[in-house]
């Protein structure tokens, strides 16, 4: 059963594009902190996201980027080679925000600086960025 959610997070490894049938998805892992200090742990979440889109991206999803992912999670419970039982996130991403690397202001040459730093507003970047009415934030009282 999964579970529509959002988390944020810093991707772990350089994502991959493989194609599947008709289709490709493009695999990369997060890293989702929780707690703080001594309490502090850290959540792998394996995620898919498939199609051209994937595709498109897949440049810009590069280890230590710093993304908002959007879609359904499920939790693969299952028993390691020692005997004991594990458990791993799994998310089918519907939509993925890019907001920051980890190094900021440290652009490559074929990026956008949009794939590396957040807006001045806070806001991430989103492929619906062309939308012709104004965001909620732009409306004053």
């Amino acid at each position: 059963m999964a579970i529509r959610t959002s988390f944020h997070g810093s991707i772990g490894r350089n994502s991959e594009t493989k194609t599947v049938g008709d289709t490709t998805v493009t695999k990369f892992s997060v890293a989702n902190n929780s707690g703080y200090g001594d309490k502090k742990k850290t959540h792998w979440v394996d995620c898919d996201l498939w199609g051209t889109r994937g595709e498109k991206l897949s440049m810009y999803l590069t280890k230590g980027q710093s993304v908002l992912v959007y879609g359904e999670m499920d939790l693969n419970v299952y028993q390691g080679k020692d005997g004991s039982t594990k458990a791993s996130f799994k998310c089918r991403v519907t939509d993925i925000e890019l907001l920051g690397s980890k190094k900021d202001g440290e652009k490559s040459e074929d990026s956008p600086s949009y794939a590396h730093q957040a807006p001045a507003n806070g806001g991430g970047v989103t492929m619906d960025d062309d939308i012709p009415f104004g965001r909620m934030g732009d409306f004053q009282h």
